[in-house]
């Protein structure tokens, strides 16, 4: 559980030396400051602009680069990708696509079915390649692929289940799943939808609290998950105070230290903001009394 709090204790205790109808400028502000810091569409990020695939220490992240991000992430976790990571090794990938008309061959002659073995393709150089009976999924359907797909999804992180090959004489094995190119396609229409899930975590609960909140691109208010909570709490003296709880099921760690350089941003324009709510509720207050 990831527990926001945004503490302004000492600026609301200024307010105990001013009239007592003041304390209704307080809603307001501390409204207004709550729908920014889910969503923001100005210069300071909100919760939402922070979030994976959102670069959170990139000024102007691109909503349309976030998203395309996103789908490319799910892609190598499904498929792999040859580029050098930071660790200097490649990304592996849970899945083998073949043409389907190699798929097809193994599953037409039934050797997969009676051979601990199946034999895929050979190269000109007479190298097979193959892979296990286990490994063989160019019949498995969409279910059993996205099952496969999160199950490997542990501690916020993709597993890299299976290398590239292992040899044994002449046999090089596809120690991942292998599927065909038809079987990726659906696979990866399906699974990139996901794609702005994680970034909704406080969208639905904003939307409930504070009403529409701006900012939010499509492919992320798509999504209904309630993994955020937002309570507003009321003290004996009527003002109050909102508290930010998530209960994501992955990327705890990462998200915690986005979410700390947000609330910075927040609590600087707030404290920007408070000398001009205290003097335009004072203004208001003093022209009532006057009239």
């Amino acid at each position: 559980m990831i527990t926001m709090k945004m503490t302004i204790a000492k600026a609301i205790s200024r307010m105990d030396k001013m009239p007592g109808k003041l304390d209704a400028a307080l809603r307001p502000w501390l409204v207004k400051g709550a729908r920014n810091l889910v969503s923001s569409s100005g210069k300071y990020k909100g919760l939402v602009q922070a979030t994976p695939p959102f670069r959170f220490d990139v000024a102007g992240d691109k909503s349309s680069d976030a998203k395309k991000r996103g789908e490319l992430a799910i892609w190598r976790d499904l498929f792999g990708s040859g580029g050098k990571r930071s660790t200097g090794g490649t990304r592996a990938g849970l899945f083998t696509p073949l043409a389907d008309g190699i798929i097809a061959g193994a599953l037409e002659s039934g050797i997969y079915e009676k051979s601990a073995n199946v034999r895929l393709f050979v190269k000109k150089n007479g190298t097979v390649y193959g892979t296990d009976r286990a490994h063989f999924k160019g019949d498995a359907g969409l279910a059993e692929l996205k099952g496969w797909h999160k199950s490997n999804f542990k501690n916020g992180r993709m597993s890299e289940a299976g290398g590239a090959t292992r040899d044994i004489g002449r046999w090089k094995f596809i120690d991942k799943w292998v599927i065909s190119k038809s079987q990726a396609e659906a696979l990866f229409a399906e699974e990139k939808k996901k794609v702005g899930m994680l970034a909704a975590a406080f969208v639905q609960a904003g939307d409930e609290k504070f009403g529409k909140l701006s900012g939010v691109p499509p492919w992320v208010e798509r999504h209904a998950v309630f993994w955020g909570r937002i309570t507003e709490i009321v003290d004996n003296k009527g003002r109050c105070a909102f508290h930010f709880k998530l209960a994501a099921p992955y990327a705890k760690i990462d998200l915690q230290r986005r979410f700390d350089s947000v609330l910075v941003y927040r609590k600087k324009a707030m404290q920007r903001e408070f000398p001009h709510v205290i003097r335009a509720a004072a203004k208001a207050e003093q022209l009532q009394n006057q009239g």
